[in-house]
């Protein structure tokens, strides 16, 4: 008779559960030009997570990251801060 291997758990649990634990949360919004529709999207998006993220007790927002280049038209500039550096 062959004898079955089985495997032998043992779950310990914390001696202390988190509470309160604040969680600092970013949001990066993206728009792909700088057009008045892409800015619009860009003011959406913005609302829609200070939204999202102050409707959560244990959230803090820490910040809303975008792209400024691509916001406000600036590619060419920094692709030709980035050309320079190369240099």
């Amino acid at each position: 008779m062959a004898q079955e291997n089985t495997a032998r758990v043992i779950t310990i649990a914390a001696t202390e559960q988190p509470q309160d634990i604040r969680l600092r949360v970013a949001a990066y919004a993206r728009v792909s030009s700088s057009s008045d529709e892409q800015l619009n999207s860009f003011a959406a998006q913005n609302r829609y997570y200070t939204e999202l993220i102050s409707g959560k007790d244990n959230w803090q927002l820490v910040d809303i990251y975008a792209d400024a280049a691509v916001i406000i038209g600036l590619k060419t500039l920094r692709l030709k801060k980035c050309q320079k550096q190369i240099r």
